[in-house]
């Protein structure tokens, strides 16, 4: 992929619980719109170059992303552009990670990408600058301590129930959403809104996220050679389910996402 570099770095190891991974990108992509694909996980962003410009929704206005945010889970068309070189050090946290580290309600992240600062006040005003004064290894260092301390001074709080249902949600491509809260032991009503709380979407659109993901999984794995066979791989029913999937969550069919070239959002999906 010329002139871009993306990696991921697992996390330490008092974080692996609650962190996915930490990664970096490195590249140009400049006048490039970017489809964002969701994948059911919250992050911590600090862009060390100029920060991207996401499009408003319905429009082609775009407003400027913060050098450090948190950004929601994704459930809707998301597309954002550079306009020169980017450099990015991330945290993706696991689908439950990120309730410990805010402390608060996912559910007002979701769709939104927020200002650190205005989330956490001052506990974040020296990490953009240190960061961005370290590098390589050493950012990468520097994002993870700030989670652990977070997580330490806010005594993050954990959900198991809610846990156990996104474990059999991505382990399983035909998962129940009902046999799942009925194995939690929770009523209908009490999973909506600890999921809201601790995920920041419902345990349904989660499943519908994980099944989009896995087409790109599929294709990953060569366990498919086309759109066709990735979607049967995926849990989905045929070509047509998929494409209204594709269009739900990034605004275009599969043929026009990969239309949109190398950059990150197709780095983030690893094709």
């Amino acid at each position: 992929m010329p002139g871009v570099e993306y990696n991921e770095f697992p996390p330490r190891a008092d974080l692996a619980e609650v962190v996915e991974c930490v990664w970096t990108f490195e590249g140009d992509d400049a006048i490039a719109d970017q489809p964002v694909v969701p994948d059911g996980r919250c992050e911590l962003i600090v862009h060390c170059a100029q920060p991207y410009h996401e499009y408003l929704p319905n429009s082609d206005v775009t407003v400027d992303q913060s050098a450090l945010l948190f950004a929601g889970q994704v459930t809707r068309p998301l597309t954002l552009r550079a306009f020169g070189p980017v450099s990015v050090v991330a945290v993706r946290f696991k689908p439950c990670g990120a309730w410990p580290f805010l402390g608060t309600s996912l559910a007002a992240t979701t769709d939104r990408r927020i200002d650190l600062g205005t989330l956490l006040g001052q506990s974040t005003a020296n990490l953009h600058s240190r960061i961005m004064s370290a590098s390589g290894s050493e950012r990468i260092a520097i994002a993870q301590e700030f989670v652990a301390t977070r997580i330490a001074a806010v005594a993050g709080r954990r959900d198991p129930l809610v846990e156990q249902c996104v474990s059999l949600i991505f382990a399983d491509r035909f998962v129940c959403i009902e046999a799942a809260r009925r194995a939690a032991g929770l009523s209908a009503r009490t999973l909506q809104r600890r999921f809201a709380t601790v995920v920041g979407v419902s345990a349904r659109m989660l499943a519908a996220i994980v099944r989009l993901r896995r087409v790109f999984d599929a294709l990953q794995r060569s366990d498919a050679s086309n759109w066709t066979e990735a979607a049967h791989a995926a849990g989905y029913y045929d070509l047509p389910q998929l494409d209204r999937d594709f269009r739900r969550f990034t605004g275009l069919p599969p043929s026009a996402f990969l239309a949109s070239g190398p950059g990150l959002a197709t780095s983030l999906v690893s094709l």
